[in-house]
């Protein structure tokens, strides 16, 4: 390819899945091959811009549960009709049960119908398991895994206490 391949990288959020599965990696993309791929991250895109929309050769976002989902979803559709290819990545089951947390702002915002809609129009699905992605295939059958990892830089930085607004803080994490 002639030109650099230019990607839209949509994070949920700056910290948990926003940080780990979307932002991390689209920095590392952009750090180690800087000479291919040109990665802009914005975190509220204007989905009905469609000049901005159109100016990206990859769009990856994370779930897609944005406030203007009628404007995502005019986006997505002129994605397909330009060959701009859409990557959702989601890594946890979308319908939880009554005990969770967010049961019932899920439940209130419909989060459940959305996502599963947005898995069907997404080009491609990434997750973390093989196990969950058998599930997902059920709605979109072009999904890969990319098994959660974490920096070991930032593990360091994390142990010494470099970086770390927390200081002092034990932190246990499942890896």
């Amino acid at each position: 390819m002639d030109r650099k391949i230019k990607v839209l990288c949509v994070p949920s959020d700056t910290g948990g899945c926003g940080l780990h599965r979307s932002l991390v990696p689209h920095l590392k993309l952009d750090e180690l091959y800087s000479n291919e791929f040109d990665v802009t991250i914005e975190y509220n895109p204007d989905w009905r811009d469609l000049n901005f929309v159109g100016s990206f050769d990859i769009i990856h976002f994370h779930k897609g549960l944005f406030q203007d989902l009628e404007g995502f979803h005019l986006a997505l559709e002129y994605c397909k009709e330009h060959d701009i290819v859409t990557i959702m990545d989601i890594d946890d089951y979308w319908n939880v049960g009554q005990f969770h947390p967010h049961f019932h702002i899920n439940k209130m915002n419909n989060s459940p119908k959305t996502t599963q809609d947005n898995l069907h129009r997404a080009d491609y699905v990434t997750t973390t398991t093989d196990l969950f992605a058998r599930r997902l295939r059920k709605f979109n059958p072009n999904v890969k895994v990319f098994v959660n990892a974490l920096d070991p830089q930032q593990m360091q930085e994390m142990k010494t206490g470099n970086s770390n607004p927390n200081k002092g803080k034990l932190r246990i994490g499942f890896v």
